[in-house]
């Protein structure tokens, strides 16, 4: 399978390729990604004025709570570009991020959400994934391994999801800055098919926990933010 995928278009977009619409897009903040196996020719990316489309939602769904005029708050789009205190109103369009094709068979890796806690001084990482498959890897078995700090897991896919759930013993905190160091460990997660890997993810992780202190006080409800058991002053 080919895939024609953009990590940025901004903002309010249509996708031609060889004459054919291959999809639309109307969020600049994330990626898109459209079949395209067997298409070639010319590629076109026709934008939309997303002031106008903005206006056009605004139309329908009628004024929202704002403390500037410009319709920002109406498409998922950078909101500064609509003025802000500090810059004027420009509403910009264009492709922002790469655009690349990428051929696959069997599956992919279509989503790896890590979730990181301590327990004292244990670090558990969670790795949630989820899988997309071609026609032809519907039946096959599948087989995700995540390793950090040297520990490794691994799981069997039921359907297109799994979870790999790993503990590493006394890591390093991560800090804000001014508090100690910003230590980051390597997370490697693969996936193999029948026929060997089909997929690879790479990200560097942070172990540290964040809470919020509402605690109340001679002044009111407190504000405070607590990481690793620290109190922090934020600026």
């Amino acid at each position: 399978r080919t895939d024609l995928v953009f990590d940025g278009l901004d903002t309010a977009a249509r996708i031609v390729l060889d004459g054919r619409e291959v999809g639309t897009t109307r969020n600049m903040h994330r990626t898109y990604r459209f079949d395209v196996t067997g298409l070639a020719g010319m590629l076109e990316v026709r934008f939309a004025s997303a002031y106008a489309e903005a206006e056009a939602v605004r139309a329908i769904t009628g004024d929202r709570p704002n403390v500037y005029p410009e319709p920002f708050q109406y498409i998922r789009k950078m909101a500064s570009g609509f003025g802000w205190d500090w810059g004027p109103t420009l509403v910009t369009a264009g492709i922002w991020r790469p655009v690349r094709l990428e051929h696959w068979s069997t599956a992919r890796l279509a989503s790896v959400r890590p979730l990181v806690t301590v327990d004292e001084s244990t670090g558990n990482v969670e790795v949630r994934l989820r899988v997309e498959r071609t026609a032809g890897g519907e039946n096959v078995s599948l087989l995700a391994r995540a390793t950090v700090a040297g520990e490794t897991a691994e799981a069997r896919f039921e359907g297109d999801e799994a979870v790999l759930r790993l503990t590493v013993d006394r890591p390093r905190l991560w800090w804000p800055r001014g508090y100690g160091d910003q230590p980051l460990y390597d997370l490697d997660v693969t996936l193999s098919g029948e026929d060997g890997q089909l997929d690879a993810w790479h990200r560097r992780i942070g172990f540290r926990t964040v809470e919020l202190d509402r605690t109340a006080d001679a002044r009111g409800s407190g504000f405070t933010l607590v990481v690793n058991g620290e109190r922090v002053f934020a600026r």
